[in-house]
């Protein structure tokens, strides 16, 4: 681009590397634009304040320079300056424009960067895209956060699925003091109310760390849990239903489950509560599947499959054999 040019000669002039047919060059370049010897004053104090900030400071000189240009193209008049002072001119100008340059990018880096946080009500669950790409499902009443520049990085409160498809950059999830580090794959992280960390991971794989114990680490695969306690101790294990995703699926499979594991499952996934009076009912196994079923299908099914009687009281299900 022909900005990107002058900004070339304008480092060069700066660095005391620009020849006399690149300085003419520049000096021309100046004078076409109006405004640039009245706005001097104004230049010289952004630039002033512009001391603040960090030597390290990241310049995107395009859009600098396209901000100086909306800023100077106003109602100014320019004054052509004679031949023999043109050097005197530039000199002066050259630095100040291309600090002011940085002064509205630095101002832009440090106040666009914000905390960006998406939150679920009770009922309420949520799909959000961050700005990397990573595709993110939130449970209800849990959240989500990260800074406008770096979507890279979220903090989870509560439960959420995620779908991480590019290998760019590490993608990073901060759950509780727990920190989950990708490249590429799809996984479930719920940060419970106890303090612990459950992460399932349903495709490619994933290193699971705690900030407690950095040495308790997990590296975790397709089909396989990790939980790191609240006392930053790791446990791995492999696992075969993904009922876990029934809060983003809606949908329950049961294949000779014992009866003990479709109650906690229901339980997991229904706002219910189950009190079995005869024990010997968990070990019945049941064998079904569900998909946006109401709790009381779900009911009648196991009901007529395992010849059982299940009454609400008081907000618990009792459960007993038929008579």
């Amino acid at each position: 681009m022909e900005e990107e040019k002058y900004w070339d000669l304008m480092s060069k002039y700066l660095a005391d590397d620009i020849s006399i047919r690149e300085m003419e060059e520049l000096l021309l370049w100046f004078e076409q634009e109006p405004g640039r010897a009245d706005l001097l004053k104004e230049l010289q104090d952004t630039w002033d304040k512009s001391k603040n900030y960090s030597e390290n400071l990241r310049v995107d000189t395009a859009t600098a320079w396209s901000k100086v240009n909306r800023t100077i193209s106003g109602s100014y008049v320019f004054h052509r300056t004679q031949p023999t002072r043109r050097y005197k001119f530039v000199t002066i100008v050259l630095p100040v424009l291309f600090a002011f340059a940085a002064c509205f990018v630095g101002y832009n880096y440090f106040t666009s960067s914000r905390v960006i946080e998406v939150a679920t009500l009770e009922g309420e669950k949520r799909q959000v895209i961050l700005p990397a790409g990573p595709k993110v499902w939130l449970n209800e009443a849990g959240s989500i956060s990260y800074r406008s520049d770096n979507g890279f990085e979220v903090k989870l409160r509560g439960e959420a699925f995620f779908d991480v498809r590019s290998e760019e950059k590490m993608f990073i999830v901060k759950a509780g003091e727990t920190i989950v580090e990708v490249n590429a794959g799809s996984f479930n992280v719920l940060d419970d109310q106890s303090g612990n960390v459950t992460v399932r991971v349903v495709s490619g794989n994933l290193h699971l760390k705690s900030r407690k114990r950095p040495e308790q680490a997990l590296f975790l695969q397709a089909g396989e849990k990790g939980v790191m306690r609240k006392e930053g101790y790791a446990e791995k294990e492999k696992y075969k239903s993904r009922n876990f995703l029934f809060w983003k699926t809606g949908e329950l499979v049961f294949a000779e489950t014992p009866f003990s594991q479709v109650v906690q499952t229901l339980e997991n996934s229904y706002p219910v509560k189950f009190h079995i009076e005869d024990m010997g009912i968990l070990n019945r196994a049941f064998t079904g599947s569900f998909k946006e079923a109401s709790f009381d299908l779900v009911i009648e099914s196991l009901e007529r499959a395992l010849d059982l009687r299940i009454e609400k009281k008081g907000g618990i299900y009792f459960v007993k054999k038929s008579p």
